[in-house]
């Protein structure tokens, strides 16, 4: 058994599920004078209900998936010395649904004076603490904005006040003349459940709001900034570096900063152990590759810009931030001046708030409008709770622009996504993808994807679709810079596309097409159209051509490319009405086995211009599920772990789950997807997940070792419920094939490339380099730890033994596996 530090448990833990206990059967009966422990939930998964779904997908999940098979593969490996376990990255719990419970930080408020206070601030401590008869202790001693304070509250003896307390104090500080508002410290978090171009025909995303055709008008500008005021973005993120022009950590508190200070002028994202010790979000950055991932460069994603800067505004940390400091972030992004944090000597055009927490703010209220009156467009996240976007801030302030969710329409209708606010507050719908849904058949579920760690990730929720709109402002703001919030506004509801949303979404879905033309003065005219991707064993598909004109227009459709021969299209030809659509099918002739791959172009030609829609069709198999296997995992006090049972369950039980007859003790539950019910847990469109009990205010657990939970003897622990989503497969992983890459046959380190070294144990030599506490192995590589041993090394990624490029060498897992002596 491998010990890793704690920060790695939690991924660690889900190496060894499958094949090492006894099943017991998901119908056992759990007798009410049980003398054990035991634990009992239900599974999301994509073929039951969706309306539970709320988390992200982490990137990690696809690396403790191949871990999992690795790990019950591990003893038919040829060789002890290549006997393994796959290192996995920073695998993501799934967070229970979020109750609406306000979340302040006890012992602060936030203060609005009449007067400029931030050079009197001992003055104002001493009149407010005065007031309070100084039962309570004012110390006024952070300042957003000469009106805007931040004050802590103690008792006489230093003891600062518990929250009923707190309360009070807030409460009667309210009524002070003194003070124009007086407000608990809120505690908001990231709207988003948490679940390149080389994969852009994955952002299904981007075609659903017409941004293709919006780029014929611009893909963006230098001259335009946008902050995103989030948990800050990952600085050296490949997809991201260019585009990123500065920063503020305004984050106070350093038990939320998670990064050894407090306030600083450094926007990285330092982590928010929102999925257990050592295990993040990345949210912000999610966020910014929507917004403006570098595009057209080869690799990864596209962002809704090509130009542009980002700014990393920081203030969500670990357990979420706090009232002050979001409000503070925003007066610095546009350029106010906040105590602790250099100027921003580049004011934003654009702010993205993919955040939100129960609660009406005068202090949110005013920091918005001051925003807006700054110049900048300000657009905020509606939330996730399927409630009433009025009961949450920042989406209630009446200057922000409140944007709901929806899922993908595969070239039809799209709905409202089941977890997205909605309301009389809300403005417009962005696309904020459905994970547990996989409505294109392509063969992942319809989240959005965008960067995270090193690499990109679907998440789902109206944290994603704020910023698709965010980015379509910074695009409206390239073409008009006088755009005020009141004309954007404007624009983007009278631009929106219809949608399925009868509990009020706004005025629909944006479309960034006719919102660009609507802010450059131009009238959206002409066809456009969205591609499609399907997956394995999908033979038709079909593909939209809309109309912007204001007059009918005959078109003809035409299949061109290298592939034109296996499709067909009906009808070939067709009459559009103005400012109407037509659906066109196309029918792909495929192989008996439906796995096969494929692309054409669908050209519809008219007087009036040409639209081009690209058709994939792709060998991935579709995101369903018959099976779940859930495990119970024995976390020991030396931080080892033992399999104590598993199970399985299906759709015939609802995806419900027991497993009893356990010892009392501290337990990871786990589940895995056989996404493609091949009978393994190793291919990319599998997925696992955990359950992360929740905090006890109710809120999303984020502190180390939320994963783990602890079962008492003669108890039974109920609800345990989690997603277990299908992973992205990103195509074809097809490792280095020798000239001293990692895998490549070598006498000593001279033969190997830069960083790597020989292992002369394995025959013939085998170039690769340490990987210890999960730092990336190069591309076309993967970590593992050696059985028995302390050393974790790369290992070459492989599909078939033909890619190890090695007589004497094969590849461990067809399809996703390692090169290893044959």
């Amino acid at each position: 058994m491998i010990a890793l530090p704690r920060p790695f448990r939690a991924a660690a833990l889900l190496l060894a599920v499958t094949g090492v206990v006894p099943l017991i059967t998901s119908g056992c009966e759990v007798l009410e004078a049980v003398l054990r422990a035991g634990v009992s939930g239900t599974i999301s998964v994509p073929a039951a209900s969706s309306a539970a779904t709320r988390q992200p997908l982490d990137p990690g999940l696809a690396g403790i998936r191949r871990a999992v098979a690795a790990a019950a593969a591990r003893d038919k490996a040829p060789l002890d010395a290549t006997a393994r376990r796959r290192v996995p990255g920073q695998g993501a719990g799934a967070a229970p649904r979020k109750e609406r419970v306000e979340r302040f930080r006890a012992g602060e408020v936030v203060l609005r004076t009449h007067e400029p206070m931030r050079e009197r601030k001992a003055e104002l401590s001493r009149a407010l603490s005065a007031s309070l008869g100084d039962r309570v202790v004012v110390d006024v001693r952070l300042c957003g904005t000469d009106w805007r304070c931040l004050a802590d509250l103690r008792t006489p003896d230093g003891k600062p006040l518990d929250a009923a307390a707190t309360t009070a104090a807030v409460a009667a500080l309210a009524t002070s003349p003194l003070v124009k508002f007086a407000e608990k410290n809120l505690i908001l978090s990231p709207s988003a459940v948490f679940p390149s171009d080389e994969y852009f025909t994955f952002q299904w995303h981007y075609a659903a709001i017409d941004l293709p055709a919006a780029w014929d008008i611009t893909t963006g500008s230098d001259d335009v900034v946008a902050a995103v005021i989030d948990t800050g973005i990952l600085l050296d993120h490949p997809d991201l570096q260019g585009r990123i022009i500065g920063g503020a950590d305004l984050i106070d508190d350093t038990g939320v900063a998670n990064d050894g200070d407090g306030r600083d002028d450094d926007g990285d994202d330092a982590g928010d152990n929102s999925c257990g010790g050592g295990c993040h979000s990345h949210h912000g950055s999610h966020v910014a590759g929507t917004m403006g991932a570098a595009t057209d460069n080869g690799i990864m994603v596209s962002g809704v810009t090509w130009a542009g800067g980002l700014l990393a505004v920081r203030v969500l940390g670990e357990g979420g931030g706090s009232l002050a400091d979001i409000a503070d972030g925003l007066t610095w992004a546009v350029g106010g001046d906040v105590d602790g944090v250099a100027r921003n000597g580049r004011p934003a055009d654009v702010l993205n708030m993919s955040l939100g927490g129960v609660g009406n703010s005068a202090i949110m209220n005013e920091a918005v409008a001051d925003a807006t009156a700054a110049g900048a467009l300000v657009l905020v996240a509606a939330g996730n709770e399927d409630d009433d976007a009025s009961g949450y801030t920042p989406a209630n302030a009446p200057a922000s622009i409140t944007i709901a969710a929806v899922g993908n329409g595969a070239g039809g209708t799209p709905e409202k996504a089941s977890y997205s606010n909605y309301g009389d507050r809300v403005d417009v719908a962005g696309p904020g993808g459905e994970q547990a849904i996989d409505n294109d058949g392509d063969g992942n579920g319809d989240g959005v994807l965008s960067t995270v760690g090193d690499f990109v990730s679907f998440y789902q929720g109206t944290s994603m679709a704020t910023p698709h709109v965010a980015g379509v402002a910074m695009l409206m703001k390239s073409v008009n810079p006088g755009l005020t919030q009141d004309d954007a506004r404007s624009i983007l509801t009278t631009t929106a596309d219809p949608i399925d949303c009868a509990a009020g979404c706004g005025s629909g879905q944006i479309n960034a097409y006719a919102a660009v033309a609507a802010a450059a003065g131009e009238t959206a005219g002409g066809l456009t159209t969205a591609g499609v991707r399907v997956g394995r064993g999908v033979t038709t598909a079909t593909l939209t051509f809309k109309n912007r004109g204001e007059a009918a227009v005959d078109a003809r459709f035409v299949v061109g490319g290298a592939d034109r021969d296996r499709v067909t299209v009906e009808p070939a030809s067709a009459r559009i009405p103005a400012g109407d659509r037509v659906s066109v099918t196309a029918t792909i002739t495929r192989n008996d086995a439906g796995d096969d791959q494929g692309s054409v172009l669908v050209t519809a030609v008219s007087d009036a211009g040409e639209a081009e829609a690209r058709l994939d069709w792709t060998s991935d198999a579709s995101a369903n599920v018959d099976n779940v296997t859930v495990g119970a995992v024995l976390i020991k006090e030396d931080g080892d772990f033992a399999v104590a049972a598993t199970t399985t369950t299906s759709a015939l039980e609802g995806y419900a789950y027991v497993l009893d007859d356990l010892d009392e003790g501290e337990y990871l539950i786990v589940g895995l997807l056989d996404a493609d019910n091949n009978g393994s847990f190793d291919d990319p469109v599998d997925g696992t997940g955990y359950y992360v009990a929740p905090a006890p205010d109710g809120s999303a657990c984020s502190a180390t070792g939320c994963g783990h939970i602890q079962l008492l003897l003669g108890e039974l622990y109920e609800s345990a419920n989690f997603l277990v989503a299908p992973g992205f497969t990103g195509g074809d992983e097809v490792g280095g094939g020798g000239d001293g890459a990692v895998g490549a046959p070598c006498v000593d380190g001279g033969d190997c490339d830069d960083g790597l070294y020989c292992e002369a144990g394995f025959a013939g030599g085998y170039c690769t380099t340490d990987c210890h506490n999960i730092a990336a192995c190069p591309s076309g590589s993967t970590c593992f730890a050696l059985i028995d041993s302390d050393d974790q090394i790369c290992f070459q990624d492989c599909v078939t033994d033909a890619d190890c490029g090695r007589a004497d060498y094969v590849c461990d897992v067809v399809g996703v596996g390692s090169c290893i002596p044959g």
